[in-house]
């Protein structure tokens, strides 16, 4: 994971939470792709549960937006800034999978470098220690009654 590396990681929790949220994540990913190339994945991939008649495609796109609504229920639980990124990647993955942004190679490659984004940018905040709690510390150090605790070194917090 990209995000372990670039951010510090915050606890043994915040590292499944992000496992979760990238899984949900991928998952809506997939469906989406899924839910429109029936025909190619009949030559392709003829095990998958719309070429094999085990999904309609209304059903395929039916479980899409459910996993939209769950992508987002969990990044509003996680952090209401996730819902962001969340509406971004699935804007980008729309775009690619509905709006023809597969069809042409700068839609290919700016939805993918869109998505590619949302999920780094998403995983990193869970992962490593949020902007809140940097806004915190800068309001507390600067904030009238708390400004004692930095002037001497042994009572220093952070």
């Amino acid at each position: 994971m990209f995000a372990c590396a670039t951010a510090p990681v915050k606890s043994c929790s915040s590292l499944l939470k992000c496992c979760l949220w990238v899984w949900l994540h991928q998952l809506l990913c997939n469906v989406s792709n899924q839910a429109r190339s029936r025909e190619e994945d009949k030559l392709n991939h003829p095990w998958r549960p719309l070429p094999s008649g085990r999904l309609s495609e209304s059903e395929a796109v039916a479980l899409r937006w459910a996993i939209v609504a769950g992508c987002v229920t969990l990044s509003s639980m996680l952090d209401q800034d996730l819902v962001r990124t969340t509406l971004g990647l699935v804007a980008f993955t729309y775009t690619y999978d509905e709006l023809g942004g597969a069809s042409n190679l700068v839609g290919k490659a700016f939805c993918t470098a869109g998505g590619y984004i949302s999920f780094e940018l998403g995983a990193t905040a869970i992962v490593g220690t949020s902007r809140r709690y940097y806004v915190r510390i800068r309001y507390f150090r600067h904030h009238q009654w708390g400004s004692h605790l930095y002037r001497n070194p042994s009572t220093r917090l952070f």
